[in-house]
């Protein structure tokens, strides 16, 4: 039986990349500048940056309307002692009934987002998963993945996989660190500016804010009333441009501005999350 050399990309609240540790450094794309990019509207270098697993599931249509189900399911690596993965996982039985996803919620990792009586809640699905996929190049799995779509979305959802995998972008998945922030950030942008109609699509972007944050990175965005709460908040600077507005955030800075953590009072509110490996 032939195998695939597997890395593994997640452990606990640390992130790594091909069996290394993540690099102190890391530019961050939001999801508008990637899609952006991949039609040729303009010319940015995506090249060996980062995404969070978050504008990955947008751009690739993982998230669908439903809050609580997504379009597909990606499997869960589960391989902590195996360095090996058959290629015979890449397929599905034969069958398989081509309408209805290969894997379900069950071989999948899942992240429950409550926000008390404030907004519904969201399910997460493959977070860990997309990323591990992603950064272990497994083309095969994923398109296996989307099988049961329709032909057209499968096309385009090919080359929205490939266009990743050719600029080598790293997928960074959320962590307890990250959605600690998160609701932090959520409490904070609240106050002071409006939440967008579609709760989700606010949510989306202060995670995906929340995950440069955490690594103390800088992230290029299109979203200017999160780039105003940022830079409010916690940017050491900002960089307005005709395409994006690129944000610095820095560790020197990060030391004093970040979120009193201590002080999470958005636990009074029944906001929490719970991650299911």
């Amino acid at each position: 039986m032939k195998y695939n050399k597997v890395y593994r990309t997640y452990k606990t609240n640390n992130y790594e990349y091909e069996g290394k540790k993540a690099m102190d450094y890391y530019q961050f794309f939001d999801t508008q500048i990637v899609s952006y990019a991949f039609k040729g509207m303009y010319t940015v270098n995506l090249h060996n940056s980062a995404i969070s697993s978050i504008v990955a599931s947008e751009f690739l249509l993982l998230q669908s309307s439903n809050p609580k189900k997504p379009n597909y399911y990606l499997p869960r690596l589960h391989i902590d002692d195996l360095l090996y993965l058959p290629i015979s996982f890449q397929r599905p039985h034969p069958r398989h009934p081509h309408n209805r996803p290969v894997f379900g919620k069950g071989r999948t990792d899942s992240v429950v987002m409550e926000f008390g009586l404030d907004h519904e809640p969201i399910i997460e699905f493959s977070n860990i998963a997309l990323a591990d996929i992603i950064n272990n190049r497994y083309a095969k799995i994923f398109y296996t993945s989307i099988q049961h779509l329709g032909k057209d979305q499968q096309k385009i959802l090919r080359k929205r996989f490939q266009f990743l995998l050719d600029n080598e972008l790293r997928c960074v998945p959320l962590n307890k660190e990250i959605l600690d922030l998160s609701f932090l950030l959520l409490k904070g942008f609240m106050e002071r500016h409006n939440i967008k109609q579609n709760f989700r699509n606010s949510w989306n972007d202060i995670l995906i804010l929340a995950t440069a944050l955490a690594f103390s990175a800088d992230l290029d965005t299109r979203d200017n009333e999160l780039s105003r709460f940022a830079v409010e908040q916690y940017a050491q600077s900002f960089k307005n441009t005709d395409s994006f507005i690129h944000l610095s955030f820095t560790k020197d800075e990060l030391t004093q501005q970040k979120p009193n953590r201590e002080s999470k009072g958005y636990i009074n509110r029944g906001w929490k999350a719970k991650f299911h490996h």
